[in-house]
C-alpha cells in the first residue's frame, strides 16, 4: 500500500501544526473581545465578568489553587491512563481470541450507548464518596471507549502485511504483537485524544459529587455563591490544561506512529 493510498484526501494542508504565535494571537483575540463585551456590559457582568477580575479569584483563593488544580488532573490523567492501559489490552484480547469475543464484545457494545454520567448515582452507591469510586469511573468510561476503538484499529491494519508475515512464517503472537498493534497505533490517536478530553469531563463531574478538592469542587462552590469569576477561572485552567496534555498525547503518538508516516 503506497503513502498516498493510506493518508486521506484533504481540501487543506494540515500536516503542519499551527504555530505558536498563531494560537498565542488567537488567545490574545480572545482575552480582546472578551475584555470588550465586559467594558460595554453588551452582556452582564454576572455573566461575563472582566478579565481582571477573574485574575483577581485566583489571588483570593490562594495557594490552595494548586491544590485543587494538582488533584483534577491527577484524577484526570491517572484515570486515563489506567483507563487506556486496560482498553487497548482488552481490545486486542477480543481480536486476539475467541474466547474472549464472545464473553466481552456483547458487553462492549451494550455499554457503549450509555451515557457516562448516567453512571455517577450507582457509583455514588456503590463506593459513597471516595476517591475511589471517582477514580473507577473514570477508568471504566476511557476502557469501554478505548477497547472499542482498539478493535477497529486493528481491524483496519491491512490484510496484506498479515498475509505476507504469515508467508514469511512469522508465529501468531508475533504477528499480533509486532504487526497488528504497531500498525493500529495510527488508527489510535483520535480515539485516544477523546478518552482524554472524557476523563476530564468525569473528573469534574464527579468532583460536583463530594469532593473537597479539584476544579469541579471549585465552580460547584462558586455557583451557590454566583462567584462567576471563580468559575471562569477554573474553565479557563481546565482548558489550558487539557490542551497542554492534548499536544503531549499527540507528541507521543506521534512518536510511535512515525515509522507509518514515513514509509512507502
Amino acid at each position: 500500500m503506497s503513502k498516498a493510498q493510506r493518508q486521506p484526501a484533504r481540501l487543506i494542508n494540515s500536516s503542519k501544526p499551527l504555530s505558536l504565535w498563531v494560537r498565542l494571537a488567537w488567545f490574545a483575540t480572545v482575552v480582546l473581545v472578551w475584555w470588550f463585551v465586559a467594558r460595554e456590559k453588551l452582556v452582564s457582568t454576572l455573566i461575563v465578568p472582566p478579565p481582571l477580575t477573574v485574575l483577581q479569584s485566583a489571588r483570593d483563593i490562594g495557594a490552595d489553587l494548586f491544590l485543587h488544580i494538582f488533584m483534577t488532573f491527577a484524577r484526570s490523567l491517572g484515570g486515563f491512563a489506567a483507563g487506556a492501559v486496560l482498553g487497548v489490552v482488552l481490545g486486542a484480547l477480543v481480536q486476539y481470541s475467541r474466547v474472549a469475543q464472545i464473553v466481552a464484545e456483547p458487553a462492549l457494545d451494550s455499554s457503549r450507548p450509555v451515557p457516562a454520567l448516567a453512571l455517577l448515582p450507582f457509583f455514588i452507591l456503590i463506593f459513597g464518596f471516595s476517591e475511589t469510586g471517582r477514580l473507577t469511573l473514570i477508568i471504566l468510561n476511557v476502557m469501554v471507549f478505548i477497547s472499542l476503538a482498539t478493535m477497529e484499529a486493528i481491524a483496519k491494519v491491512p490484510e496484506s502485511w498479515v498475509r505476507f508475515a504469515r508467508v514469511a512464517g512469522v508465529s501468531k503472537s508475533r504477528i499480533f504483537t509486532q504487526i497488528l498493534l504497531p500498525g493500529a497505533v495510527p488508527w489510535l490517536t483520535g480515539p485516544l485524544r477523546l478518552a482524554l478530553a472524557l476523563s476530564f469531563t468525569l473528573a469534574i463531574a464527579a468532583e460536583f459529587m463530594g469532593s473537597q478538592h479539584g476544579l469541579g469542587f471549585l465552580i460547584n462552590t462558586a455557583r451557590v455563591n454566583l462567584a462567576t469569576p471563580t468559575i471562569w477561572l477554573s474553565i479557563i485552567l481546565l482548558g489550558l490544561g487539557c490542551q497542554l496534555a492534548d499536544r503531549g498525547l499527540v507528541s507521543v503518538c506521534s512518536r510511535l506512529s512515525s515509522w507509518y508516516q514515513t514509509s512507502d
